[in-house]
């Protein structure tokens, strides 16, 4: 039995020796290419659209972070004013009474660091809740489409202060809920 295992061991030894001498020249053919290149395409058409919502996530924390600094600026300037500066357009900077910008981060637009190249708008809107007159602050994302969508979700938005919302792909960051006197 020992002499069946030692033979079949030395044949085994024999043959991969004569295999690997034989083809020692020998490449990958183009059919193993063409498989190949097959593989990688369909990994990477998995792949793809993952790193792409991986990029769009990173993009909306950045622009979360950019409203943050937007909202304190905000709340820094009605501490120094005693009110809020008055609603603007999209890309316009607010300002105070004075002519002062009402906050820094705003000019984040003009340098080009704005995710997906798109807007902020600064809104400073009467409400009413409950029947009390309210003004309410909130500064809005464009989103990926660069496009400010419909503003009937945003009287929801501003219940809650310090919160986002989306909306479609617009972000609502909640700055204030405060007396109407405070808007200008």
């Amino acid at each position: 039995m020992n002499t069946l295992i030692v033979t079949l061991l030395i044949y085994r030894y024999k043959s991969l020796k004569n295999l690997s001498s034989s083809s020692s020249n020998s490449g990958f053919t183009l059919l193993e290419m063409l498989i190949t290149v097959i593989i990688l395409g369909i990994l990477a058409a998995f792949a793809f659209p993952s790193y792409v919502a991986t990029i769009d996530k990173f993009k909306y924390g950045d622009a979360k972070i950019q409203m943050s600094c937007m909202a304190k600026e905000l709340r820094i300037f009605r501490l120094e004013n005693g009110y809020y500066p008055k609603d603007v357009y999209p890309n316009i900077v607010p300002v105070s009474q004075q002519g002062t910008p009402a906050t820094k981060c705003f000019y984040l637009q003009s340098s080009g660091k704005v995710p997906f190249n798109s807007s902020y708008d600064y809104e400073a809107r009467p409400t009413t809740v409950n029947g009390k007159s309210y003004c309410a602050i909130y500064v809005v994302f464009s989103g990926k489409d660069t496009v400010k969508n419909t503003t009937t979700y945003y009287t929801n938005a501003y219940k809650e202060t310090n919160q986002f919302f989306q909306y479609q792909d617009d972000l609502i960051m909640s700055i204030d809920m405060s007396e109407q006197s405070l808007c200008m």
